[in-house]
Formats: structure tokens, sequence, C-alpha cells
């Protein structure tokens, strides 16, 4: 048997293996930009067996935001005789859209034929409406811890709140005596006026931070620096804090680089271990009950958020069980916070991890990558 002739033997079975897979196989021609296509590959694509094809017509297929990214990984395969592993959407003529996962080599010539761009394309819709529910189950978990949150911070904000609103009725009663009095002072009225406009902002940026946390909406990634969600979680905290008898300190490197992250899920992390640093503490004596909440630049192209306690520590038992889902020594608790924190963290490419601190308590850190996690 000729080598071309066992060549194309070869190739013939390779296209019934695939086909036997469920994988369409295509082949192009660089020169002419006409398209050859398995069976399979034109079931998959709702071309039929008449049809000429060409370049442009696949990619009259492909739904128009992906053209751009399989022209250009097209094109890249054939400008460097190498290849290329993509996923990108088809809108079929049946008013379908399906995902699709495609793999394509640049292959040299031979007696045969040229060079050529061979490929096979797989449906794999089933998979990423998979990772679809998957995803909005994981966020709509996350909404409700942030919910739970809020309810047990909600001693907290009610004493936040009920400092601004007492200033505001103290100045408003004084007001209205001076009013009474008839010896109306305007400089001291102004005064009082702006009394009460500092302390209508201050609840008012209250009520917007509990929104921000228990808002179901999606929020954008951006680019967020780390020092400024730690000072707004302090600043959620710090009624909770002089409840529980607690001071809060923190340590901020100044020239810390920022990552690509929502900035209302990394509060929503802060504040769960912060509360749970408060936690940890009930039994600690007041004058050692700290929170130590620090930031600092890596030398590996990232950054760490820790949150250090005095409390009773990380039993042996605990250290394995820290992250997973329903585990808490809290009576009162669900058991969620920390495994939906490392969630949280892991969908912006980051890690957390929990050890036993020198000198007593635990330390809590999670580092993320500055410039977000891999495409």
């Amino acid at each position: 048997m000729k080598k071309e002739e066992a060549l194309h033997e070869f190739e013939e079975r390779v296209v019934l293996a695939a086909e036997a897979a469920h994988l369409g196989v295509w082949e192009m021609d660089p020169a002419t930009k006409e398209l050859w296509m398995s069976d399979s590959a034109r079931t998959l694509f709702q071309f039929d067996s008449e049809t000429p094809l060409d370049h442009a017509a696949f990619q009259d297929r492909v739904h128009p935001e992906d053209r751009a990214l399989r022209d250009s990984a097209v094109k890249h395969a054939l400008e460097t005789r190498s290849g290329y592993e993509i996923e990108y959407r088809v809108l079929l003529p049946d008013g379908t859209l399906r995902w699709i996962g495609a793999r394509a080599r640049c292959v040299a010539g031979d007696n045969r034929k040229g060079a050529r761009l061979i490929g096979v394309s797989i449906d794999i819709t089933p998979r990423k409406l998979a990772e679809a529910e998957a995803l909005r189950q994981r966020d709509e978990l996350s909404h409700l811890s942030r919910v739970a949150l809020m309810g047990e911070m909600s001693a907290s904000i009610a004493h936040e709140l009920n400092q601004p609103l007492a200033g505001i009725l103290s100045n408003a009663a004084a007001g209205q005596r001076f009013i009474d009095r008839g010896n109306v002072d305007q400089d001291e009225i102004r005064e009082l006026l702006g009394d009460i406009i500092a302390d209508g902002r201050r609840a008012s940026d209250v009520v917007r931070g509990i929104r921000g946390m228990v808002k179901k909406e999606q929020v954008e990634r951006r680019s967020v620096n780390l020092n400024e969600v730690v000072m707004d979680a302090v600043r959620m905290v710090s009624a909770d804090a002089l409840l529980r008898s607690c001071q809060v300190e923190t340590s901020l490197d100044s020239n810390l680089r920022t990552v690509e992250a929502d900035p209302v899920q990394l509060q929503q992390v802060l504040l769960n271990l912060v509360i749970n640093a408060f936690d940890a503490m009930r039994d600690t004596p007041i004058s050692r009950r700290k929170v130590v909440i620090a930031t600092q630049s890596n030398g590996d192209g990232t950054v760490c958020v820790s949150v250090r306690d005095y409390g009773v520590g990380i039993s042996a038992e605990m250290q394995d069980r820290l992250f997973d889902p329903f585990f808490t020594t809290k009576n009162e608790g669900l058991g969620m916070g920390l495994a939906i924190a490392r969630s949280i963290l892991e969908s912006h490419g980051g890690t957390i991890a929990g050890k036993n601190a020198d000198g007593g308590g635990a330390r809590f850190e999670f580092v993320l990558p500055v410039n977000g996690p891999s495409t």
C-alpha cells in the first residue's frame, strides 16, 4: 500500500473514532477557505449534506459576540502554524443557542494536499448550563450569608443608628426651645442645623452600608484597594466592637497594589472573619480583647489580608474542618460563613487559611492575585 493511501485510510479511521465519541471533525484549506465537515459536524452545526461550506459560512453560525474570538484564533493558528483550543457560542437556524468546545491545529502539507487546518468540535452546552447553575446557587448562598451576617450584627447596627438619631432629636429639641423662648440666635440655629445634617448623613451612611451588603444584585468587579475594604469593614464593626469591649487595630501596607474584585463580597469575607474573632474572645479578659487587621504585599504578585484575635485559638479537631459547610462551634451559627468565604476567594483566584498565632489566639489570612484570576 502506498504511503498516501495508508495516510488516507488512517484519517478515515480517525474520523470514525471521533464521530463515535460525538466529536464533529472538520478541515479547512487556508488558500481557498473551503471547509470540509464530517456528518457529525454538519449535524452539530445544522448544515445539510449538500451545502458547500467555507470559513464565512461557518462564521455566520457563530454568535456575533464570539465571532472575533474564533476568527482571531483561526488566523493566529494559520500564521504561526500552531493550534488553538477555545469555547464559543453558536446560533443555529432553528433558533437554539449552543456552546461549542473546539480544538484545532495547522498541519503541514503532503503529496496529497497542502497545509490545512484540521479540528474537532463538541457540544458542551450541558456543562456550561451546569456551571451557570452552580454559580447562581453559590451567589444565592452568598447573598443569604450576607443577610445572616447582618442579623448577627443587628445589635451593633441598632447602636450605630441610635447615636446619630439621638443627636438629631437632641439638636432639634434645642432649636425648638430657642424658638419658644423668642431669643433666636441665627448662628446657634445654623450650628444646630449643621449638626443635624451631619448626623443625618452618618445615619444614611449606615443604612447605605447595610443595603450594599444585603442587596441581591450582581456587582461588577473593578479595581479594588484592599485597604479601603478594611477601613469600610472597621467602620461597620466599630459599634459591635464597643458593645463587646474589643479593640480593633489596623496595620495597612501603604503601597498595596489593587486587585480585580467585587468589593461587597470581599467586605463580606472580612466581616465574617472579624465577627468570628469577636466571638472567639468572649471568655478573654477585656484587657486582651483585640483584633488586628493587616494588609501586606507579597513578593509573588499577590496581596494578603490577615485578621488576628487573642481568643481560644484553633483546636486540632477543628483545624481540618474549619472551612467545611455546616461545621460551627457557635450555638446559634449555621457553619456557612467560612465555607462561603473560601468559595468567594477561590472565585477571585485567591486562597484562605487559618492557624494558631504566636502568643495565643488565631490568625486567618487570605491571599489574592494583584491582577485577578486568570480568564
